[in-house]
């Protein structure tokens, strides 16, 4: 009778386990998505830059994240200038944010970006988005954004379409 109670009390237990076990997001990036032609990016993006990474801030308690600080080398689109530094959220990866070390200091990256937000972008919250928090860039791991090394056919097809100030 006691192994009964036993087995019954560790089925129940499983059981609200399984099913109390919080949500877990992963990233899915579709095919179009990633294999979306350069023009495509382009025309998609709100801004691409060249930007090289500068620091990484301490942990934001409020949003749980780190801020990345990058400065624009070079712009093809958008209204950011050339050696302004930009602020943007620190992902994840399975949450279709980029995510940046201590390592990716001093390098650079192509990016095709959206607007900018004060709360994640999944995460959106009217009450942050009208109060004074800086606003971010965020990169999506579902694109073309890549390191400069990686982005070189991009950057040739952008530097010999794209009309720049």
């Amino acid at each position: 009778m006691d192994i009964m109670k036993m087995t019954l009390a560790v089925s129940v237990l499983a059981l609200f386990m399984l099913v109390s076990v919080p949500t877990v997001f992963a990233c899915e990036c579709s095919y179009k998505e990633m294999q979306a032609p350069v023009s495509e990016a382009y025309e998609k993006a709100e801004t691409v830059i060249t930007a090289t990474v500068l620091s990484i801030s301490e942990l934001d308690p409020l949003y749980d994240r780190e801020t990345v600080k990058m400065r624009v080398e070079r712009v093809y689109k958008g209204k950011v200038k050339a050696g302004e530094v930009l602020s943007f959220w620190q992902g994840m990866k399975a949450d279709c944010l980029w995510g940046f070390t201590n390592e990716n200091i001093g390098k650079s990256y192509l990016f095709y970006l959206g607007k900018p937000t004060k709360a994640l972008p999944y995460r959106t919250n009217e009450e942050i988005e009208k109060s004074d928090a800086e606003a971010k860039y965020y990169v999506s791991t579902c694109g073309r954004s890549a390191t400069i090394e990686k982005a070189a056919s991009d950057i040739t097809f952008l530097d010999n379409t794209v009309k720049r100030d």
